[in-house]
């Protein structure tokens, strides 16, 4: 039932998708269409532009915030500021300092956050993992993977957890590629198949 469940909503997303393709970089066609089209809808993910959603461009850190205040409703913070490198007025602040209150993200240093740094693949795992509340899964689930043993300590709870709800696939060559780019494209996909595991 789950499964069938899981195909009816890929079925309608992709119905959906192909009458409401937005962006001109994002062809009807890319295994990444349905999932931009489903982000964008939900406001979760907006263009880099009004007319561009930059699919191969790299997630920042900054950005994963944003997106993830706004998968939770875009709750407010009342805590102050206290990374050195988020200026006063950025688009990222107020979910950057949400991010940060409730340890769904934390600074690259005491002091520092790195809002423009690229996204890995073991760090957005872990974000994801936190916010859902840091959920049990068995290490075994990625034992598979010929670079298992190069995701770090810190993350090995957050990429096991995606792996095993299938948030989070390998990549050719039978590979995890922890310390990997995440691009918008791959953010889309992930969001969707957390759409799609949880129901939402």
């Amino acid at each position: 039932m789950k499964r069938l469940l899981a195909l009816s909503l890929v079925f309608a997303l992709c119905t959906l998708s192909a009458s409401a393709a937005v962006y001109s970089d994002v062809s009807a066609n890319a295994w990444y269409a349905v999932a931009v089209d489903e982000v964008s809808h939900r406001g979760i993910m907006k263009g880099t532009s009004d007319l561009t959603f930059s699919p191969n461009a790299s997630m920042s850190r900054g950005m994963l915030a944003t997106t993830l205040n706004r998968l939770a409703g875009e709750p407010h913070s009342t805590a102050g500021l206290f990374f050195q490198d988020i200026e006063a007025g950025t688009w990222y602040i107020d979910s950057v300092i949400w991010c940060a209150e409730n340890n769904y993200m934390v600074g690259t240093d005491s002091t520092h956050f790195s809002p423009d740094l690229p996204l890995t693949r073991e760090q957005l795992a872990t974000v994801l993992w936190r916010y859902a509340g840091k959920p049990p899964a068995s290490s075994s689930v990625t034992a598979s993977f010929t670079d298992n043993a190069s995701v770090s300590y810190w993350a090995r709870g957050g990429v096991s957890w995606c792996v095993y709800a299938g948030l989070l696939n390998g990549k050719p060559n039978n590979l995890l590629d922890p310390q990997g780019t995440v691009t918008r494209a791959e953010m889309a996909q992930v969001l969707l198949n957390y759409f799609i595991q949880f129901r939402l």
